[in-house]
């Protein structure tokens, strides 16, 4: 069992991981390079030391350039949006403190407070603009030396933007195949496909394949640097914190390019800097503990809330958001009665309702549109996912939607185990000379 299951169980050596540092391809992730701006400038200095040891070897899928540049505004204004928000505390406070006492009715009492709070606040007031004057995070967006940095460090080395053909593809992919089977990366993101549409929730996915292509095609170990902490990038211990890569990305990076795969964050780099011959000063180190511990406190906390969403009704949301995906995707192959009835047994078995009348109107009109043509392979994981489903479907919905699948014609000439040969979702003929999985 652990020859076939080896990722569960293999962590890379201490050596191996120097080694890669030393000779693979490191790939660089967006909250890497935007974490540049949330740092302070000695250690932004040397985090880019480090990058810059590291040379030639950098790489930064194209997915990467695009999230930096959507993201890259609202970051650097972040702590312009802190600064503001603490001045309109001090104004509403101000506000209410004029107002004390309303209409004179309590007029030594309103001098005593206006006495006491006013001078308070107009010095905070004061203190903050000072604060700001000297703050090196406040950045101008016309002379920004993280950008400039950048420039200088990665040109040559991003990665090529895949066509629109092939984008739509992946994106398609993961919808209709990786989030279903909760597939790293990505699976985590599935509730931006309802605000922000399928692309941006395939962001990670979208990043990972062109790290699998470049891999192969450079036939080249890769060390990838990212400071996210969701459980679709790591495997999360016992105290909800990132510990090891996910196990599925070492296990599919093996099967798909033939190398290895290490994941760092920027803290581990860091401490690893030493075997490139860059020094990192304890101030640096700490400062580091104190961003992980941060963003660990953070990871926590959302990690607790992804579980949570997952033991509630939003479970059900997600899961027909995706199903619905999945439904309205797949066209291709044959299925049989005994599979069409399974799956509207397995749909009848929820019981409350919950779900959006919006939500369901659609999955049954998606369904309404299917071709009979689904492989029996899929339906089964269908009924399976709408078995793992919390309860949160209207038996009246649940019985048309059922009734409507019952009416389908079926082919039946396929069997319910067989399933034809259909085109291999890697096969990117599209572009070939991208050399793409």
């Amino acid at each position: 069992m652990r020859t076939t299951f080896q990722h569960h169980y293999d962590l890379p050596p201490k050596d191996a991981v120097n080694e890669a540092l030393i000779k693979a391809t490191v790939v660089l992730d967006t909250n890497i390079l935007l974490g540049l701006y949330r740092v302070s400038p000695e250690l932004r200095e040397t985090r880019l030391s480090v990058l810059r040891k590291i040379g030639s070897r950098l790489f930064v899928p194209h997915q990467v350039g695009v999230e930096f540049h959507r993201n890259r505004r609202e970051v650097v204004q972040d702590i312009r949006t802190e600064y503001s928000a603490l001045e309109a505390v001090i104004g509403t406070l101000s506000k209410a403190v004029k107002q004390f006492g309303g209409e004179n009715r309590y007029a030594e009492s309103a001098k005593q407070v206006r006495d006491l709070v006013e001078p308070a606040l107009a010095q905070i007031l004061d203190g903050l603009k000072e604060l700001a004057k000297e703050d090196a995070h406040l950045i101008d967006l016309r002379q920004d030396p993280v950008l400039d940095a950048l420039e200088e460090l990665l040109e040559g080395r991003i990665g090529k933007a895949p066509s629109p053909k092939k984008l739509a593809r992946r994106v398609q992919e993961f919808i209709a195949v990786r989030v279903p089977l909760s597939l790293p990366p990505g699976y985590a993101d599935t509730g931006k496909i309802e605000n922000r549409g399928p692309a941006a929730a395939a962001g990670d996915y979208l990043l990972w394949r062109e790290v699998l292509t470049m891999a192969k095609r450079n036939d080249t170990d890769v060390v990838l640097i990212t400071d996210e902490t969701k459980p679709d990038w790591w495997s999360i211990g016992g105290n909800r914190l990132p510990t090891v890569p996910h196990p599925l990305l070492v296990s599919e990076f093996r099967e798909k390019t033939g190398r290895n795969y290490y994941q760092l964050r920027s803290q581990d780099l860091l401490k690893l800097a030493s075997v490139l011959d860059v020094t990192v000063s304890d101030d640096d180190l700490a400062e580091e503990e104190e961003l992980y511990a941060a963003r660990a406190e953070r990871a926590a906390l959302a990690n607790l809330a992804l579980v949570s969403a997952f033991a509630s009704e939003e479970r059900s949301a997600r899961a027909l958001a995706a199903l619905r995906a999945n439904m309205s995707e797949l066209n291709t192959l044959a299925f049989s009665e005994s599979t069409r009835s399974s799956l509207a047994s397995a749909m009848s078995e929820l019981s409350s309702p919950g779900v959006p009348p919006s939500v369901l109107g659609a999955l049954a009109a998606d369904m309404r549109n299917l071709t009979p043509d689904i492989p029996p392979s899929v339906l089964g994981a269908l009924a399976a996912d709408m078995r793992n489903l919390t309860p949160g479907i209207s038996p009246s919905v649940l019985r048309d939607i059922a009734a409507t699948m019952r009416k389908f014609p079926h082919n039946p000439t396929q069997e319910a185990g067989s399933e034809p040969k259909s085109r291999d979702a890697d096969d990117d003929s599209d572009t070939a000379t991208d050399g793409d999985l």
